[in-house]
């Protein structure tokens, strides 16, 4: 339920402008699924052996770190309104209107 309505903003039933990128609304509606996943490790680091909590950090770190590298390569994309509708337009040749605001950025 929590992740239906932290969804909402993306389901665009009202728009005030025109969206073509929008993840961050996932980024948003996925806070519930990390707080359930995080609470749930926890109960395993506490009932779990050395080798099991040390196994589930090990697993935790390297989801870190590729979460971090994913997004440090995503920064890019978000530097200025350019770069972001020429990703638009490199994902997406067929939208016109990548195409437009892309020639008006």
């Amino acid at each position: 339920l929590s992740y239906m309505s932290l969804m909402l903003p993306s389901l665009a039933i009202y728009t005030v402008q025109v969206s073509m990128v929008n993840d961050r609304h996932g980024y948003h509606a996925s806070l519930p699924l990390a707080a359930l996943l995080s609470a749930g490790l926890s109960k395993l680091t506490r009932q779990g052996s050395r080798g099991k909590v040390f196994f589930i950090y090990s697993a935790m770190t390297v989801f870190m770190l590729l979460w971090a590298t994913a997004s440090r390569i995503q920064i890019p994309t978000w530097k200025d309104s350019e770069s972001l509708w020429m990703q638009s337009v490199k994902v997406n040749p067929g939208s016109l209107t990548s195409h437009y605001m892309t020639a008006h950025n």
